[in-house]
């Protein structure tokens, strides 16, 4: 994905008007913190990601397109394919305004008779979606942010962890036993903050 420039400010989940995507500057710092090193693991040869890490590529690539008003270009030769999958991720995150526009034009792609009917389906589809009304780049935000706190909390529980033995007195007949306990030295990052996932 090129490089874009990084949003000055955090996102604004109460905002509700259509965005204005002719001056989109991007995705969130946020996003792209933690989109970066999945493109970084994707360029070089990874394969394996979690269902998370494609729903928050998959809703970046497409939203940048949209806003690139690229959206024929983006979605190649598998047109139907790349769009359920859209569908799927915008819903996942919240964006169900877009998430309807998506499998309202997958309904016309499939009655579609004609390539001139089809061509004009998928334009349609772009116009839609610069005036949708749901707030795309602050949903994926707060998915990615999600994202973030689930990494933070598998490396926590990842880290090695430190056993400790200690006398436990038995009650039955005043045999000595050993309980073992363990303490994690990893911890919350200081800082984050936990946010529902989404449904």
């Amino acid at each position: 994905m090129a490089n874009r420039a990084h949003r000055s400010s955090g996102f604004r989940p109460h905002c509700e008007s259509t965005q204005l995507m002719d001056s989109w500057r991007g995705h969130f710092p946020i996003t792209s913190e933690i989109l970066l090193p999945i493109l970084e693991r994707a360029a070089a040869g990874e394969n394996e990601f979690s269902r998370a890490e494609r729903i928050l590529y998959t809703a970046c690539e497409f939203w940048a397109a949209t806003a690139a008003r690229s959206i024929v270009l983006h979605l190649g030769s598998e047109v139907v394919d790349n769009l359920q999958k859209a569908s799927f991720a915008f819903s996942t995150i919240g964006a169900l305004h877009v998430r309807d526009t998506l499998n309202a034009v997958l309904s016309d792609l499939a009655n579609a008779r004609t390539k001139r009917r089809y061509r004009e389906c998928l334009a349609a589809l772009e116009e839609d979606l610069l005036k949708t009304k749901d707030p795309v780049d602050q949903l994926i935000a707060r998915f990615a942010e999600h994202l973030k706190e689930s990494f933070a909390v598998r490396a926590a529980w990842r880290s090695p962890a430190r056993v400790i033995s200690e006398p436990d007195q038995a009650r039955d007949g005043g045999v000595v036993r050993q309980r073992t306990t363990c303490q994690w030295r990893a911890s919350r990052p200081h800082g984050s903050t936990r946010i529902g996932a989404n449904k």
